[in-house]
């Protein structure tokens, strides 16, 4: 709101000149008095705008400096390129499942697109809206969920199936689980464990 209003004091100045600037034109007083009228309030709103946007850098917390100041990624790929990539993105994750991987990481990712890290980490960022781990754990979260939730898997600890689907930190799998589904591994277990069908 105080931005708003700056700006709402702002337009007023710009009127404010341009009636000025209109006197200027239709007054009989000398060339040397309209440049007077014209120059002096143009140097004034300079000064005025540069010590108004200073004091207000002053003011801004330091998250909002920090966005304030930092450059615009510059994109590394068009709509069409980035499409294309993440539909190579994701066979990679659902055909080769190389996520199960514990020790994966964006080069051998990109090594496997045939692209820079940095491009991938572009890719991520600004077109799929992501971060590297975010994105793999998904994934794998996905994936353990669905062993969680097969009869077939219980003799086997959340540990054990956590493991098995990428995971190397018990406590890594334990906070994102609940990162992405807002529940325990095991009460998510409990709540969705199919009934083991018997065989005659």
């Amino acid at each position: 709101m105080k931005d708003l209003q700056w700006i709402k004091k702002l337009l007023y100045f710009i009127f404010a000149f341009i009636i000025i600037w209109l006197f200027s034109l239709v007054s009989n007083l000398p060339p040397l008095w309209n440049h007077y009228l014209l120059y002096i309030p143009a140097i004034a709103f300079v000064y005025v705008l540069g010590m108004a946007a200073w004091h207000r850098q002053n003011k801004m917390p330091e998250v909002e400096m920090a966005e304030y100041i930092q450059r615009a990624a510059k994109p590394c790929f068009t709509k069409l390129e980035a499409a294309s990539y993440s539909k190579k993105l994701s066979e990679l994750m659902y055909v080769k499942r190389i996520y199960l991987n514990p020790v994966l990481k964006v080069e051998d990712v990109a090594a496997n697109m045939s692209i820079s890290e940095k491009a991938l980490s572009s890719l991520l960022n600004q077109h799929i809206g992501k971060s590297f781990n975010d994105f793999v754990n998904e994934y794998r979260i996905e994936e353990v969920k669905i062993k969680l939730a097969d009869p077939a898997n219980h003799h086997f600890t959340i540990a054990a199936i956590a493991f098995d689907c990428g995971f190397n930190s018990l406590a890594t799998f334990q906070r994102v689980f609940k990162q992405f589904t807002g529940i325990t591994p095991s009460k998510f277990q409990s709540d969705n464990l199919l009934p083991r069908v018997a065989v005659k």
